[in-house]
């Protein structure tokens, strides 16, 4: 079975709750890492470790996400642009 299929078993809300605490987790991790890059100290390994974890769930968030694209909506089909040189009145 496909990990992003597994989400799917999951209620919306709660769906919406693991995306909000990865963007979260994401964001902390990263601040985390230019902290210890700022401080010229050596990374700890907890932090390494973090990151191909950190990547490999995105992996399944972003199958998942992909999944719900439609490509029959209106915003894929835009009506084409004019241009004109003629000047609106003031």
């Amino acid at each position: 079975m496909n990990p992003s299929d597994t989400l799917l078993l999951l209620p919306a809300r709660l769906r919406l709750l693991l995306y909000a605490g990865y963007a979260v987790v994401g964001a902390l991790l990263v601040a985390t890492q230019v902290g210890y890059a700022a401080a010229e100290v050596g990374q700890p390994i907890w932090l390494t470790v973090a990151w191909p974890v950190f990547g490999s769930l995105g992996a399944s968030f972003g199958m998942l996400a992909g999944s719900h694209v439609r490509a029959d909506t209106p915003a894929d089909h835009p009506a084409p642009l004019t241009f004109t040189t003629e000047r609106h009145p003031s």
